[in-house]
């Protein structure tokens, strides 16, 4: 089958248009060389490049930013109440789950909120995979026409990189590595 055309981010926005397996691989591998200098990449295929890197909670309830140097930013609607209304979304979504799988009691939140993720829960949770083939099958197997555009992002990940000061727990988690589950362990995925 022909390759459609994908864009490649990597790290410190290394661009990369690839129109075949064989310029994915290359672009792959330069990706992997970068690895030693900034730290291992995580993946994630969308198969629109339009679309912005947010989680479904932030499609739901955030609105886009007008761009540009003179335009006005406003503060985001539920901004202030965004981590209680989190905490409270969970709290509710686990009085649901535990009666029904009482195999959840006790989860942590984090591996509460990777539960809801792959069971539809609108999330905070962005998810990503520690394999560009895998990002690269998400971006491509919902295209609407033969030779569209799709992305794969590459986010190196590492406390060394002058980015590591944007971890906060409560308004940008970690990359949360450890497998929740067994779509999530073939997956090979990770969160943000």
């Amino acid at each position: 089958a022909p390759f459609s055309r994908v864009t490649l981010l990597g790290a410190v926005f290394k661009h990369f248009e690839c129109d075949s397996h064989r310029s994915f691989a290359s672009a792959i591998q330069t990706i992997g060389q970068r690895e030693r200098l900034f730290g291992p990449a995580i993946y994630r295929g969308q198969s629109d490049p339009g679309w912005l890197l947010w989680s479904t909670w932030e499609r739901w309830f955030c609105e886009i930013q007008p761009a540009g140097l003179y335009e006005v930013y406003r503060i985001q609607r539920y901004e202030d109440i965004r981590v209680p209304l989190q905490k409270a979304f969970l709290t509710r979504f686990r009085e649901a789950v535990e009666p029904v799988m009482p195999e959840t009691s006790g989860r942590t939140d984090d591996e509460l909120w990777a539960l809801g993720q792959h069971h539809g829960l609108v999330t905070p949770l962005l998810d990503w995979t520690l394999e560009p083939h895998i990002a690269a099958y998400f971006a491509l197997r919902h295209l609407k026409s033969q030779g569209a555009s799709a992305v794969v992002w590459a986010l190196h990940v590492s406390d060394a990189l002058p980015t590591c000061g944007i971890w906060n727990q409560d308004y940008f988690a970690k990359v949360a590595w450890p497998p929740h589950s067994r779509r999530h362990r073939l997956q090979q995925g990770v969160f943000t």
